[in-house]
């Protein structure tokens, strides 16, 4: 069983979400609200751009995988 996140307002995070065109966007930024037990808003780090995303969706947290090692290096080939 995979462990959920534990997430809390201020945390940076890095997130892998599909757009509604189907593009894959990979966004960093900062939880600015905790929208019920799966969805985190926040703000891109650069543009200050809002963000919705599921903790199924979250890669880091402050900058710290919460992937298993093997996990990390599949995606790596995989890209």
């Amino acid at each position: 069983m995979i462990e959920r996140p534990v997430v809390k307002i201020g945390d940076t995070i890095k997130a892998q979400f599909e757009n509604f065109l189907g593009q894959v966007i990979v966004v960093t930024g900062v939880v600015r609200r905790i929208d019920g037990p799966n969805t985190i808003a926040g703000n891109d780090l650069v543009d200050s751009v809002p963000f919705f995303v599921s903790l199924d969706e979250i890669l880091e947290i402050n900058h710290k995988s919460i992937l298993s090692g093997s996990v990390m290096n599949s995606l790596k080939e995989v890209s």
